[in-house]
């Protein structure tokens, strides 16, 4: 069994490493992003429209503001990879309504207009003692006001990222999964999936396109790349 006095410095090393991995997170934000000379085709987005009909009805504007508001965009490398992410987050996210709408909180719900908080009905989400009553809103319009549709997506920006924060941060999520330290990190419940560099397919995914536009010049000298969508 080790010291209490090492359980102690080790659990402050913990404290002081997820600390400078949120400022790393941070710092690879304000990177920033730039316009790609010409967008790259990639994958579908599959979305909700409104149907041709209700499109050319007279209020169709207070429609098209609630899918704005409420809709969700799903991206798939192919239609039949969409549909796949498409039911699995119905499922599995309590925010989503009904595949391709949301619940709304309060704040989007201030948000909308007179007509479109019409089509909208308030209840009681949770209880906490600092906010009291949390509301979520469900929207009312049919679900046949609807259809699903595909756009297809194009990658327009890329990040520039610094080599020197993605291996920091790379060995920082190396040290934290290992178990001395896993175990003595009072997030371990939510957080180990995250730090699991096999975990997110989609980053996988991500990385391999990044590598297609690895420069090897940009990067020896402390700069390269990233793609986005």
């Amino acid at each position: 069994m080790k010291p209490l006095h090492k359980i102690d410095r080790r659990k402050k090393e913990v404290r002081e490493l997820n600390k400078e991995y949120r400022k790393l997170l941070n710092a690879r934000r304000e990177l920033g992003y730039l316009d790609l000379p010409k967008p790259i085709r990639h994958g579908w987005f599959k979305h909700l429209a409104l149907r041709d009909d209700v499109a050319r009805r007279k209020d169709a504007p207070v429609f098209k503001e609630i899918l704005a508001v409420c809709g969700i965009e799903i991206w798939g490398s192919d239609k039949k990879h969409a549909d796949k992410v498409w039911t699995k987050k119905a499922i599995k996210e309590h925010a989503i309504q009904f595949p391709g709408i949301r619940k709304l909180h309060q704040k989007k719900y201030n948000k909308l207009s007179t007509k479109a908080k019409k089509w909208f009905d308030g209840f009681d989400w949770y209880w906490s003692s600092d906010e009291g009553n949390v509301k979520r809103y469900y929207c009312r319009v049919p679900r046949y006001y609807f259809k699903i549709t595909y756009t297809k997506a194009f990658i327009t920006k890329e990040q520039v990222v610094d080599p020197k924060i993605e291996k920091r941060l790379t060995e920082i999520t190396q040290k934290l999964i290992t178990n001395d330290y896993y175990n003595l990190d009072i997030r371990k419940s939510y957080k180990r999936k995250y730090f699991d560099p096999f975990y997110h397919r989609v980053s996988r995914r991500k990385i391999k396109i990044e590598l297609t536009f690895y420069d090897e010049e940009t990067f020896d000298q402390g700069v390269y790349k990233m793609v986005t969508w």
